[in-house]
């Protein structure tokens, strides 16, 4: 009998035993159940807001594209209206055009981005003629507005042999014509003088010479007007506005005349260094780039686009 009553007390702890580990078990499998819940649902929050920012990132770098394409196209209606405006001048033509395509090769370079250059041509700004005082509108071939610094272009495309900075001490084989030319031929005055050859009816050769004074002074007077007009309608520190004399010719081939006295159809001869001077497409992107790499950055993106929207505007009332 008590053999029976020690076997069914051993059954029972063992039931109580087993009932407890089973509990034990439940009661893990719902911590670990209500855990993993609360993980899944704090992942899911944070998958939802993580899809969120993404989907807001989309939709702000979206409108930033249709931005820059909406610019883009309002650049590209503002450059054929300005090459109609250039639509008698060849050589402001070609210089145009080879701006717009030296923005697209800067800009691939990772010179720069899209709206850390402006180009534009034909622009007017007011100025003062300082020994006369009278006010007149100064005509500018190109405006360039890069970080570096606002650049004013004069572009001068002549038919014939340019000799740029021509005078008395460096003519060496061409002073006697300056000497037949000029009364004051031994100054030290720095001209600019095309010989264009050409032939008569009897098939003679004739050739001229025209004198363009020092067109240097030219880029260097718009640039100043410009400065000053800036100056005066901006809050923005600008330094200097650069001057830039381009002479728009593709390459330099020799000519029958030139072989007399160069190879080349251009010349410079000037000396001086306070004008930037460029015989063709080359240097003028060289003079560009070079700046880009050595100078330091003046002006921010938004600092540009208000340049450029001074001198539009100032425009856009004129016409």
């Amino acid at each position: 009998m008590d053999t029976n009553i020690l076997l069914v007390f051993i059954v029972i702890l063992i039931l109580i035993i087993y009932s407890l580990i089973i509990y034990i078990r439940k009661r893990k499998a719902e911590r670990n159940l209500e855990e993993l819940k609360s993980y899944y649902e704090k992942n899911i929050e944070s998958i939802e807001k993580e899809f969120e920012e993404k989907q807001n990132q989309i939709m702000i770098e979206h409108k930033k594209v249709m931005d820059e394409k909406t610019k883009q196209r309002q650049d590209l209606n503002i450059q054929i209206e300005n090459l109609e405006k250039h639509s008698t001048n060849p050589g402001e033509i070609s210089t145009h055009n080879f701006l717009i395509d030296m923005k697209k090769k800067l800009i691939r370079l990772g010179y720069i981005r899209y709206n850390e250059m402006v180009v534009m041509a034909n622009i007017f700004v007011p100025t003062i003629d300082k020994k006369t005082d009278v006010h007149y509108l100064r005509q500018i071939d190109h405006l360039v507005i890069l970080p570096t610094r606002v650049y004013v272009i004069e572009t001068k495309h002549w038919r014939g042999n340019v000799f740029h900075g021509i005078n008395y001490n460096n003519a060496k084989e061409l002073k006697f014509i300056l000497k037949a030319a000029y009364k004051d031929y031994k100054s030290n005055k720095n001209r600019t003088i095309v010989f264009i050859t050409s032939k008569d009816d009897n098939n003679n050769t004739i050739m001229q010479i025209r004198d363009y004074n020092d067109p240097s002074k030219q880029a260097r007077s718009a640039s100043g007007a410009l400065w000053k007009f800036l100056t005066d309608n901006t809050n923005i520190k600008i330094d200097r506005v650069e001057p830039i004399l381009h002479f728009a010719y593709k390459e330099n081939p020799p000519t029958d005349f030139t072989k007399v006295f160069t190879k080349k159809e251009f010349t410079n001869m000037n000396s001086e260094h306070d004008t930037y001077t460029s015989t063709n497409e080359k240097d003028l992107l060289h003079i560009f780039t070079n700046e880009l790499l050595h100078r330091k950055r003046q002006f921010n993106s938004s600092e540009i686009e208000q340049i450029e929207k001074t001198v539009r505007e100032y425009n856009h009332h004129l016409d």
